[in-house]
């Protein structure tokens, strides 16, 4: 019987010594914060411009603005998720401005997205990018109700 106790309180501290061992290790994760831009690469895909935002009815709004796209890319793209509920199928035109002066910008590229409440995509034409230019983007409203827009722009190098 002494033995059976043996093992059981043997086994207790081996327990208690390994949830210790890992409590030490364990480290606080920080939330992050409502609409807080995460610089990611994975796969060689890279996160060069985040949004979650809401444009109004009719109206257009800058997405994200200072941003360059890197070199050594294979592609670009729009990804996302744009969202009106019961008020109707979203319609909304990307466009991608290069900055030419302080307060001047050129078009390079324009997307019309018309789906519903959903998942959204856009090829960018390699093209259109370089690393020494810095770009905005830009959300268009064509509908008469707010859309909910949540997305990036995507660069992979593969």
């Amino acid at each position: 019987m002494n033995f059976k106790k043996s093992i059981v309180s043997l086994l207790s501290i081996s327990a208690l010594t390994f949830s210790f061992g890992g409590a030490t290790l364990a480290q606080e994760i920080v939330p992050l914060t409502k609409n807080q831009s995460i610089k990611t690469t994975l796969l060689g895909n890279t996160d060069v411009a985040y949004w979650n935002t809401d444009v109004k009815a009719n109206n257009t709004i800058i997405l994200k603005s200072g941003f360059t796209i890197p070199s050594g890319i294979y592609a670009i793209a729009v990804d996302g998720y744009q969202e009106a509920g019961s008020r109707g199928n979203p319609r909304i035109v990307y466009t991608l401005h290069k900055v030419t002066g302080a307060n001047s910008t050129e078009q390079v590229w324009s997307s019309t997205i018309k789906t519903e409440n959903g998942y959204v995509y856009a090829a960018i034409p390699i093209s259109v990018g370089d690393n020494t230019t810095t770009y905005v983007l830009k959300a268009q409203n064509l509908t008469d109700f707010t859309v909910a827009l949540r997305g990036n722009i995507i660069a992979s190098s593969h």
